[in-house]
């Protein structure tokens, strides 16, 4: 063993020597380096010491590097100007980066932080990354002129690429520091030099634009923006969801899954044949035969039965779902027990969320739509009492007035619900003693909370724990993580087309005329959004993003047709714009200007929210 570590110590030695010619003559991006393999197990091998030395000398070699960086995209980048197109320091600088993060990542008992080498190296490139950011806003401004639309994320030209590497390397030695731990906004720990996720919060055009070009950076040197998701534009974040499966197929051989199933019974046929199967058969091609129907399957067949499936799942007779107060989205029936089919109802449940899992995985499109809540369920995300207006409006408008008035010898309640079993009443507790709680002002908060989460939660605990475990045996939970509520509807459900005439044609105004200035503003805008964005806005407004068939003409809203509504709302043009989905409404001050309007439209579109969690 003693003969080993020294001829590992000579290696070490005639690898720090040969240092700078090495990473001189490795000007261009390789997938794997041998040679950073066989010192990381060499440095796991040798004494810390050893690793410590690499380290110092990979930070020295880095910080000329950074001044040659430098001196290559020092002059201002334009359009005519084609002289930054030779910056190839940025691939050496990226190559001196992940070495150092793979020698780091292997020797547990080394503290990177603590090198006063590597600590100089990071101070060092602190001014590349400013003159970085100048540049990210001429970059960025090339990147809107080659957009095909306004607000859509061209790939990384050419022209762009030789920046990749140099913004890579940002990342990786970004990640070595508490600036990049934190959240994204609001936190003291971002204002410093060195934060690439501050960075790529200014300068997301860019960033989404190099995540296009290549989404596999998100599984490597971009990987930080994973704890950072709302950065990440969803066409990126669909790339790299693919991207994921279909790495897990490579990685195993899936055979072929038939079945053959009658039209008219095709929720319970497909039901008895793919019940039995394992996760990793579930994850094999798919080959769909209809009872007495000629016919192959060459892809056409397993589309039909995806979309027959979608309908049959939320068939009256099977009492699994139940509509929504929009009559659209579902979710589980409380009283799915009824059904008497000689089958488990949750094994039924657990069944539809392999069903929409597999969907997912063979990238086919559902004509399904659920509930906000069962979405955040799914995600493991927190609810809020706001998600209960799609199921229950009329039940949300009372709990609103409740938060916001003054209920003290108005309301007798306490904590208590009722439960409803096909006219047998009965009433539970929503916490120890519960019936012996009065609601108050004090506590009405709590109440709401309590008393949503028995709605959307507890009625149909079991409901949603058999969904989720049939939806996480087919597409690992982590693998979601990205996404939020609305995002994760428009991956199963696919992005709508919107006529925005269509809609136009079939919208009331409150407040408003249809040639206000901010009317006309409105709709300028709507014209001018991703297919995404909109997709974003009829969430917003409507609570799905699901288009009906017959057009806007039948949006349906509470009490039944409800067209689209503009109504004018009052306060300051800070705020804003709201919706009200159950009625189709959306509330818009009267803002000064149309970017103004934009910027507050498109902020709402994209904000997210917290609430209660599920147990």
């Amino acid at each position: 063993f003693l003969d080993c570590q020294e001829a590992l110590k000579s290696l070490s030695g005639s690898y720090l020597a040969s240092l700078p010619v090495f990473f001189t003559a490795n000007v261009e991006r390789t997938s794997s380096d041998h040679l950073q393999n066989v010192m990381s197990y060499t440095c796991r091998i040798l004494p810390t010491d050893y690793t410590e030395k690499i380290i110092d000398a990979l930070s020295l070699e880095g910080k000329k590097i950074v001044s040659l960086c430098e001196s290559e995209i020092g002059q201002e980048a334009s359009e005519n100007d084609s002289s930054y197109l030779r910056i190839k320091s940025g691939f050496v600088l990226l190559k001196i980066a992940s070495n150092i993060g793979h020698l780091s990542s292997k020797q547990k008992k080394f503290d990177l932080k603590r090198n006063e080498g590597f600590r100089s190296f990071q101070k060092a490139a602190q001014v590349l990354w400013s003159l970085l950011e100048r540049h990210a806003v001429t970059l960025e401004t090339m990147l809107k002129k080659i957009a095909p639309k306004e607000g859509a994320i061209p790939i990384a030209p050419q022209s762009i690429l030789p920046y990749f590497p140099v913004v890579e390397a940002f990342a990786i030695l970004s990640s070595f520091a508490k600036t990049d731990e934190g959240k994204v906004k609001n936190d003291p720990e971002l204002d410093t030099n060195l934060s690439f996720v501050a960075f790529a919060d200014k300068h997301s055009l860019l960033v989404n634009s190099f995540i296009r070009h290549d989404s596999s950076c998100l599984e490597e040197n971009f990987k930080i923006l994973l704890k950072h998701p709302r950065l990440i534009e969803f066409e990126n974040k669909c790339s790299y969801f693919r991207s994921r499966i279909n790495k897990g197929n490579d990685d195993h051989h899936h055979g072929s899954l038939r079945i053959c199933v009658r039209r008219d019974c095709v929720f319970e046929d497909s039901f008895h044949q793919l019940r039995h199967r394992t996760a990793q058969e579930m994850h094999g091609r798919l080959n769909v035969q209809f009872q007495g129907e000629d016919g192959v399957d060459a892809g056409g067949l397993t589309r039909e039965w995806y979309q027959v499936m979608s309908r049959a799942i939320f068939k009256e007779e099977l009492a699994l779902f139940t509509s929504g107060g929009n009559g659209i989205t579902f979710q589980p029936n409380p009283n799915s027990m009824i059904q008497n089919e000689g089958v488990d109802h949750l094994q039924y449940f657990k069944f539809v969320g392999r069903f929409v899992a597999k969907a997912l995985i063979d990238g086919q499109i559902l004509d399904a739509y659920f509930t906000r809540s069962l979405y955040k369920h799914l995600l493991a995300q927190p609810l809020s009492y706001e998600d209960i207006e799609a199921v229950d409006p009329d039940y949300f408008k009372n709990l609103k007035w409740m938060l916001e008035n003054d209920i003290n010898g108005v309301l007798e309640l306490n904590f208590t619900a009722e439960t409803d079993y096909f006219d047998k009443k009965d009433t539970i507790e929503l916490k120890p003693g519960g019936s012996k709680i009065a609601v108050t002002n004090d506590n009405k908060a709590e109440y709401v909370n309590l008393i949503t989460k028995h709605r959307m939660t507890n009625a149909i605990e079991q409901q949603i724990l058999a969904f989720l475990e049939g939806f996480w045996e087919i597409v690992p939970k982590d693998l979601l993580e990205m996404f939020n509520d609305n995002e994760l509807e428009l991956l199963i459900s696919g992005l709508p087309d919107i006529d925005i005439f269509d809609l136009k044609a079939n919208t009331e105004y409150v407040g408003y005329f249809s040639n206000s200035p901010v009317i006309r503003w409105f709709w300028e805008i709507l014209t001018e959004l991703n297919k995404e964005d909109k997709a974003r806005l009829l969430q917003f407004c409507t609570g799905t993003s699901k288009v009906p068939l017959e057009g806007f003409k039948a949006l349906q809203g509470v009490s039944g047709p409800q067209k689209f509504q503009i109504h004018k709302s009052y306060g300051a043009s800070s705020l804003l714009p709201t919706a009200h989905t159950c009625f189709n409404q959306l509330d818009l001050v009267e803002y000064e200007s149309k970017e103004k309007l934009k910027e507050r439209l498109l902020l709402a579109l994209h904000e997210g929210s917290e609430g209660f969690g599920f147990v």
